[in-house]
């Protein structure tokens, strides 16, 4: 029998899979040694394996795409079985999607397993548990080659999938990790517009919901404020925003895996800890900051990323609704912008302000508004539920400090609106070019919102 030394960042390719015969069999229940192994790491203990490899993932193997081992391999790489896996969560690593993986060992084409026996450096031997099964979830262990391969760890964790296995192997990478519990009963939560937030709270935490338009958030629309029991000063915040911008002087950032995805971690100047965490997101994002936390000690800072890494955002579970900024919001001519806020499906508060004093005119505005609604790519008028509905031509003056406030009731004229993305749009007349001219100048104002219930 051939005994092999194993270099773990060895550059191995993974094997082609052309060839005569079948690429994938079926295990008969038997096993046999393929190579005896001399381990350089303890593959027994679990911290030591962990921190020696490239990537520690969840992942489900999707496809055993091939693990026929021919009787006659006159390559290395003929030892390796090949299998499409899809990344679950990433405890080290950052791995997304469905990855392809290579593992030594598989199967003769009469169904008998090939596995690989280790002998680690204290002389402990051990053999491997067996080969990936298409269909099962695993926390995989993998050396990442210098072309970006994959290979799987040369002994599987066969144990059933499990909660407090990731939590075995987050302990081992030295993640902080709290016994909290990981229904809603242990959760704080709050929703909003794009959906339920929520974390999962220790006992010697707490935390507080702020809802839209609550002001309880420095920034932000809605979410959780977090703070460890009986600090004196000090919070986080973890939020939804549908805009998040960063300053890049004295910046650094760099990406982790947290809560089962990639997140930015951003520090400012040397900060012993992070200023902000941001968690990806197409239509809203999930952010976390924090102010006046200088006193916390780096216990407290470990166990809030173990808080925030139990993050979820469910964007089926939608409530109320919220302006979005489009550039129509502002007209850059007469200098005014319009906000929409207490957003419902019968109706919203409009405010318009002055963004810049050039203008001292006097700007007007009526009660008329039009709705818009979002089909597809195309924006159509919201059909009136009454024949020739109007509005009366009283003019209000958009003062030159605060703004100007009209809440809408838009239930007479348009009937509650379902869900979807609006529009209103509304006028504003010039007055200061109304001498000497037949017609007095009209700006259009518009502001986007989303009605989720």
């Amino acid at each position: 029998m051939k005994r092999f030394l194993i270099l773990l960042l060895g550059s191995i390719l993974l094997l082609s899979l052309t060839g005569c015969g079948p690429a994938v069999v079926q295990w008969n229940g038997e096993k046999e040694i393929l190579a005896d192994l001399l381990m350089v790491v303890d593959c027994s203990d679990t911290s030591v394996y962990a921190n020696s490899v490239s990537n520690v993932f969840v992942g489900t193997v999707v496809k055993v795409q091939k693990n026929v081992i021919s009787e006659r391999r006159k390559k290395h790489e003929d030892n390796y079985s090949v299998y499409t896996i899809r990344v679950e969560e990433n405890l080290k690593g950052d791995l997304s999607g469905e990855i392809i993986c290579s593992k030594l060992g598989g199967l003769r084409k009469d169904g008998t397993m090939l596995v690989v026996q280790a002998e680690t450096p204290n002389g402990k031997c051990i053999t491997d548990s067996g080969m990936p099964e298409e269909g099962r979830k695993y926390i995989f262990l993998a050396y990442e080659q210098p072309d970006g391969r994959l290979i799987l760890s040369e002994i599987l964790d066969d144990r059933e999938y499990s909660e407090d296995l990731v939590k075995e192997y987050k302990r081992a990478l030295g993640v902080t990790v709290l016994n909290i519990t990981s229904d809603l009963e242990g959760r704080a939560l709050v929703s909003g517009p794009y959906g339920q937030l929520s974390v999962a709270i220790p006992d010697n935490w707490s935390a507080e919901a702020a809802p839209l338009e609550s002001g309880k958030l420095m920034t932000g629309l809605y979410g959780l404020i977090l703070k460890p029991n009986g600090v004196s000063s000090g919070q986080i915040e973890v939020y939804c925003t549908d805009s998040f911008g960063v300053c890049g002087t004295g910046l650094s950032e760099e990406k982790i895996s947290l809560a089962g995805t990639t997140v930015t971690v951003g520090t400012y100047d040397d900060h012993p800890h992070w200023d902000y965490i941001a968690f990806g997101g197409e239509e809203a994002k999930i952010v976390a900051q924090h102010t006046e936390c200088s006193t916390w000690k780096d216990e407290m800072w470990k166990e809030a990323l173990a808080i925030l890494d139990t993050v979820q955002f469910d964007k089926t579970i939608r409530t109320g609704g919220v302006g979005q900024f489009i550039p129509e919001s502002e007209n850059d001519d007469i200098a005014v912008a319009m906000q929409v806020e207490h957003i419902t499906s019968s109706g919203l508060t409009v405010r318009l302000y002055r963004y810049d004093s050039r203008n001292t005119a006097e700007l007007l505005y009526g009660e008329g508004y039009v709705l818009n609604r979002k089909e597809g790519s195309e924006w159509v008028e919201v059909p009136q539920i009454i024949e020739n509905g109007g509005f009366t031509d009283e003019g209000y003056p958009i003062p030159e400090e605060g703004e100007a406030v009209q809440k809408i009731d838009w239930e007479w004229l348009y009937g509650k609106l379902s869900p979807g993305t609006y529009r209103i749009q509304k006028t504003v007349t010039d007055m200061r070019s109304r001498e000497g001219h037949v017609s007095i100048p009209v700006y259009f104002l518009t502001a986007q919102f989303i009605l989720a219930d």
